[in-house]
């Protein structure tokens, strides 16, 4: 059973995904992906983690674009969603999917080296 804070961050989340498909703003490069959303307990911030398939300067570039499209995302979600209060947006650089490849990477060498052993 999910409580209201949960729900609500599922919806900011879809919502969120959605907007920044749809974003115009130049800095934005690289595919950007919102992986999760954190929604504080009152409810009047939350911080949206992504992940940007590209270079460290477009994840420098995107980074830059977020903070400053972040107010004009919430009054997009103002408009859209029937919240008594939408959240102050920030968002954070998920490293996760580069430490899952990092990881990957290093199962694969190793079982590489190993190979098939013959008796």
């Amino acid at each position: 059973m999910y409580d209201r804070g949960e729900r609500i961050s599922e919806l900011l989340l879809h919502e969120v995904s959605a907007l920044l498909r749809q974003a115009k703003d130049p800095g934005l490069s690289g595919m950007v992906t919102v992986t999760g959303l954190k929604l504080s307990k009152d409810r009047k911030s939350a911080v949206a983690y992504y992940s940007v398939l590209g270079s460290a300067e477009q994840r420098e570039s995107t980074a830059k674009a977020l903070e400053r499209i972040a107010p004009f995302l919430r009054s997009r979600l103002r408009d859209k969603l029937s919240l008594k209060t939408i959240p102050k947006l920030a968002f954070e650089f998920d490293s996760t999917p580069e430490r899952a490849q990092r990881i990957e990477n290093i199962l694969a060498v190793i079982k590489k080296e190993d190979g098939p052993k013959s008796d």
